[in-house]
């Protein structure tokens, strides 16, 4: 069995079962983002944007990354709510400007 040149060795390559060679995983530098930007918590009209965004189910990722880690909940819970009132009250006046004009 020695002859078959199987040789242990500190230098051999790790191989999966399909045989390719495994390399060492690393784990992102979190300050090496690709991002420019300094880190800064979102602005008013960025609250706004991702509470309406989210209405309709179409958060990108990045944005939602940024409202998690960068925004305090407390302001987007009050923009949903505030947003949420003002649809029920535009919903409210629809009805009532409709069956108004259907009564006379």
């Amino acid at each position: 069995m020695a002859g078959l040149g199987l040789v242990a060795s500190a230098h051999a390559k790790s191989f999966n079962s399909l045989g390719m060679p495994l390399h060492a995983m690393t784990t992102p530098d979190p300050s090496a983002n690709g991002s420019k930007q300094p880190h800064r918590p979102p602005s008013a009209l960025d609250i706004v944007l991702s509470v309406l965004s989210s209405f309709f189910g179409v958060q990108n990722s990045r944005n939602q990354q940024r409202d998690f880690q960068q925004g305090q909940p407390i302001h987007f819970i009050i923009v949903g709510v505030g947003l949420t009132l003002l649809l029920i009250l535009g919903i409210w006046l629809m009805v009532k400007f409709a069956l108004r004009a259907a009564a006379g």
